[in-house]
């Protein structure tokens, strides 16, 4: 048994910067539950889907992000794959440099309007969507969208330094900044502030966490900011065709992965969204970790294609994704066998609280399809394309069919879930395998 466990420790590859990661995300599974505990203890029924729907209209900063941090890392890792840290700066031809130190700049300045952007959106949300119903969670929600502004920040200098293959310090920044967080919101709702727990505990734990990250990188933030440009760069152009892609792209995946509790909320009622709300949580948690192998790996698939090293791409890729998987399907089995055995349990009084396994289940199979989609669309995101953009717009479309012919007509989450799983499974996967395909081989032959 032992040496099996060791075997397959082995096959998964842990390297410093899964295993941080994994740690990270791990302890997600520990913070998640411990989070729901507190909500289901110091919550009503009705303020937990409150709860929830804010997690999920908060999402909306993707809206306004529309995949800018994303792009940040690529173009930073591509530019950085012919510098070269010495000590604690940067160094290489000048030229490169200049250029290098240039693009952070561009990506600050514009970020900047993009989180300002981005609370005017929050703000815009909260006013329709509670504002006729109760002024009180609309000042909450107002003062939660100025700190989804500060967030966008934060994750902006996360990407900037993640580019550098920096992808351990990021976790371990990550892993601070997710402690901070469940450490001030399990204590506010212990202190009694109810939804205004939300706000505090992620205020102070970004706050927190962003001062940690320019404490760790101190000497290449110093170099940054005293750096003196020499020449122009017109980095708007070289972005705008991949921005406009991603932000279609990013505006779908927001639809796809954050529309549900809302949805639910609107048309099923407050326990249901809950519950809901409370798996999809608990997933996110379990989903972070087996995106672990594929996502601390994007810096190295940018400069692996900045070099020209598409053979070490495929192999890289393929055995990330076959990891990432394994790892997802075995969180997920467990998870079922611990709802399974929930109400024979000491928990089970709060079994109310979650919706039926069938769902459970369903949701499941859903969210396995996303992982595998999203493989594929990091590896042509390496070469800085977005192919499967299309994909991702009709998956979003065929979701919102969903909502309005099944949700909206009463016939229940079961039926809804399922609806989801046929069209990813029998439309959307194939379809995304074959623009794959197609794209991978044109996109290789270029670099050759």
């Amino acid at each position: 048994m032992k040496n099996r466990l060791i075997s397959i420790i082995q096959k998964l590859d842990i390297d410093s910067s899964i295993f941080w990661s994994v740690v990270n995300r791990g302890l997600g599974v520990i913070r998640a539950p411990l989070t729901i505990f507190f909500i289901v203890k110091y919550l009503s029924t009705e303020e937990q889907g409150t709860w929830y729907t804010f997690t999920s209209l908060g999402a909306l900063t993707m809206l306004a992000d529309l995949g800018f941090a994303t792009i940040t890392t690529q173009f930073v890792s591509h530019e950085y794959a012919h510098l070269r840290f010495e000590g604690d700066l940067i160094a290489g031809d000048d030229d490169r440099l200049d250029r290098f130190i240039a693009f952070i700049y561009f990506s600050v300045k514009f970020y900047i309007k993009v989180s300002l952007a981005a609370i005017a959106i929050l703000i815009g949300a909260g006013v329709l969507y509670f504002g006729p119903v109760d002024t009180h969670l609309l000042f909450i929600w107002i003062a939660y969208s100025f700190i989804g502004g500060l967030g966008m920040l934060t994750a902006m200098f996360q990407a900037i330094y993640q580019g550098l293959n920096k992808v351990k310090e990021i976790h371990i920044n990550i892993l601070f900044n997710s402690f901070l967080v469940t450490f001030f919101t399990c204590l506010t709702l212990f202190l009694g502030f109810k939804i205004w727990a939300l706000v505090i505990g992620i205020f102070l734990g970004t706050l927190l966490a962003t001062i940690g990250l320019f404490r760790m990188g101190k000497a290449f933030w110093t170099q940054v900011y005293s750096y003196r440009i020499k020449d122009k760069y017109n980095f708007l152009d070289e972005t705008l065709s991949l921005q406009v892609r991603y932000a279609v792209s990013f505006i779908a995946t927001y639809l796809i992965a954050f529309l549900y509790v809302p949805a639910i909320y609107k048309f099923v009622g407050a326990k249901e969204a809950g519950q809901v709300g409370l798996i999809i949580s608990v997933m996110i948690a379990l989903s972070s970790v087996a995106y672990s192998w594929t996502q601390t790996k994007i810096p190295t698939f940018n400069i692996l294609v900045s070099q020209n090293k598409t053979n070490e791409l495929d192999l890289l890729v393929k055995k990330a994704t076959i990891q990432s998987a394994f790892v997802f399907i075995t969180l997920s089995i467990l998870l079922v066998i611990i709802v399974s055995v929930m109400p024979a349990t000491f928990l089970a009084k709060y079994a109310t609280r979650i919706p039926d396994i069938e769902i459970i289940i369903l949701y499941i199979f859903s969210q396995f399809s996303l992982l595998l989609l999203n493989s594929l669309t990091i590896y042509l995101r390496a070469f800085k394309k977005e192919p499967l953009m299309n994909i991702q717009v009709l998956s979003s479309i065929l979701l919102l069919i969903s909502i309005g012919f099944i949700l909206k007509r009463g016939l229940g989450l079961y039926t809804f879930l399922l609806s989801v799983n046929l069209y990813s499974w029998a439309i959307v996967m194939p379809l995304a395998y074959f623009v794959f395909q197609k794209n991978r081989k044109l996109l290789t032959k270029k670099l050759i």
